[in-house]
């Protein structure tokens, strides 16, 4: 299985809300800057965040965004079934049964002459089997997932998680990039 961009993309738009003081909104342009992403993609992200209640907007002259729960509450399952979605991983197409489900086929017994095959080895219950084997593979997945916070990928210091305002940094940055561009 391969997992969407956008999914490192908000784990980390997730891991700067949680380290920048709640009182303060971070503008997505300036997250947008820190994560080398355009600002039309980062809302994007944004917004699949804030529909599944994990960031908020604030409005106003200073607004942007913030975290909407503490990261120890938010659970890495939380931000891939946000990007990826709840759907299982693995659903059959019937191809098996297509391709395989020959002995019901009078025909192919006409040709063949091998009468039902045995029901252990049918098309069914090997696409039964291997479906069990990824729903097996996926609940792991998910539980692991589960088991682990944004917390525990946040930066901490002396046991607690570091709180700093980005903005100051972030925007002399981006004054800088814009001066270096002007005087090129």
């Amino acid at each position: 299985m391969k997992v969407k961009p956008s999914l490192e993309q908000a784990i980390c738009v997730l891991m700067l809300l949680a380290i920048q003081k709640r009182e303060i909104p971070l503008h997505s342009t300036l997250i947008s800057q820190r994560l080398g992403l355009s600002d039309s993609y980062t809302k994007k992200v944004i917004q699949h965040l804030s529909r599944a209640g994990l960031v908020r907007s604030v409005s106003g002259k200073d607004g942007g965004f913030v975290i909407n729960r503490e990261p120890d509450q938010i659970t890495m399952l939380d931000v891939f079934n946000t990007i990826e979605g709840t759907g299982p991983f693995g659903v059959s197409s019937g191809l098996a049964d297509h391709v395989f489900g020959m002995s019901k086929d009078p025909s192919f017994d006409a040709c063949y002459h091998m009468g039902r095959l045995d029901e252990g080895h049918n098309p069914g219950d090997a696409k039964e089997e291997a479906l069990a084997i990824f729903a097996e593979a996926e609940k792991s997945y998910r539980d692991k997932l589960a088991a682990s916070t944004l917390n525990e990928l946040c930066p901490h210091r002396d046991g607690k998680l570091i709180t700093i305002d980005w903005t100051p940094w972030l925007q002399a940055k981006s004054d800088a990039q814009a001066q270096g561009e002007v005087e090129q």
